[in-house]
């Protein structure tokens, strides 16, 4: 069910973006747009990743090749 509710809530989302973008688009450069989507993405999934991920890091001989 949560799910469900996850592409609902990307479903909406999605389309409010695109409508708002249509509607106010054109006042804004391109790339400053793009920034700043960005930034808000990146704040959101911090936020997300520090409240349910453990930040230490174990090397082990697998993970060192693979960063290499």
């Amino acid at each position: 069910m949560a799910g469900v509710l996850a592409c609902l809530v990307a479903l909406v989302s999605g389309t409010a973006g695109t409508v708002h973008q249509k509607r106010h688009g054109d006042r804004s450069p391109l790339v400053w747009g793009t920034a700043v989507q960005y930034a808000a993405a990146a704040a959101v999934l911090l936020a997300i990743a520090l409240a349910n991920e453990d930040t230490a890091i174990r090397w082990t001989a697998c993970r060192s090749w693979a960063s290499a």
